[in-house]
């Protein structure tokens, strides 16, 4: 892979639960991530990722804010929408991921 080609290797969905009117966040990640990511970073990378999982359970909002405004790091963001009819990218985005978890 190029040195300044991205890879898509998480992707983040959040939504309102009618069933119990509360914000929710799933994350997608590439089954495959760690081949893209510099073996220096992978560690770093398995930490944010254990992070991701707890916060999306105790503080999703937060997570998601801080997620749709990453512009440094090994993680960038690509694209941000807020409504399904404004990403219609974000399920085939999904396909072949795995859920974080």
């Amino acid at each position: 892979m190029a040195e300044n080609e991205a890879k898509q290797i998480l992707v983040g969905r959040g939504f309102l639960d009618v069933e119990d009117d509360r914000f929710k966040l799933e994350l997608f990640v590439h089954p495959s991530w760690h081949e893209f990511v510099a073996e220096d970073d992978r560690g770093y990378m398995e930490a944010l990722f254990k992070d991701f999982i707890e916060r999306t359970i105790h503080d999703p909002e937060m997570l998601f804010e801080q997620l749709c405004s990453l512009e440094t790091g090994p993680l960038v963001v690509i694209r941000v929408g807020s409504d399904a009819s404004e990403t219609p990218f974000a399920l085939p985005m999904i396909e072949g991921l795995v859920k974080l978890s």
